[in-house]
């Protein structure tokens, strides 16, 4: 990697699987020291995978499992990140969680959920990790959104307008806190 990030701190929510999973490892092997945070309760196992992953490529992490479409568990994360590394330059939130199914037969229920894991959850990680970075003179958020984000796919609009809010919703925070490159 010719980018390198010796000294800085992040966290990577939904760094149990996926893409977030490859965000963390990429991350530490460019040096920088990580927090793994997962998106839902009841992962620690992954977490602990990923972890040894990192291991393997020879950083140290440590994983937090959590309900990220809980404000306190994103804040109790942001505090353990600054706790455990000192602080935080890095947020990169790879939360997600897909729902499909048509629209028109959406129920109220189902709406709020996809708003609530998809949206929701990302507006209040940007809010509690970013917090602390301000302050400081900033850091870096990156939200991770899918091409739904970019072009619809069927029985998939709510999923597909969350993921849009969260890439529309990236680019205002950049104009809102006057930062650059978002």
């Amino acid at each position: 990697m010719s980018t390198r990030l010796d000294g800085k701190r992040a966290v990577v929510t939904g760094g149990n699987s996926g893409s977030g999973e490859a965000i963390a490892l990429c991350l530490a092997e460019a040096g920088a020291r990580v927090l793994l945070a997962s998106q839902d309760p009841g992962t620690g196992a992954q977490l602990n995978d990923v972890a040894k992953a990192i291991a393997a490529a020879g950083a140290k992490t440590e994983g937090r499992a959590q309900n990220a479409a809980i404000r306190a568990a994103l804040a109790a994360t942001a505090d353990l990140a600054v706790k455990k590394l000192g602080r935080l330059d890095i947020l990169v939130n790879a939360l997600d969680s897909p729902w499909y199914g048509p629209a028109e037969g959406a129920d109220d229920g189902a709406f709020a959920r996809g708003s609530e894991n998809n949206l929701k959850a990302v507006v209040m990680a940007c809010q509690e990790g970013g917090g602390g970075m301000l302050p400081r003179g900033g850091g870096a958020i990156v939200n991770i959104t899918r091409e739904c984000a970019q072009r619809g796919v069927g029985d998939g609009g709510l999923y597909c307008a969350a993921e849009a809010a969260d890439r529309d919703r990236t680019r205002a925070l950049g104009s809102e806190e006057g930062l650059e490159g978002l």
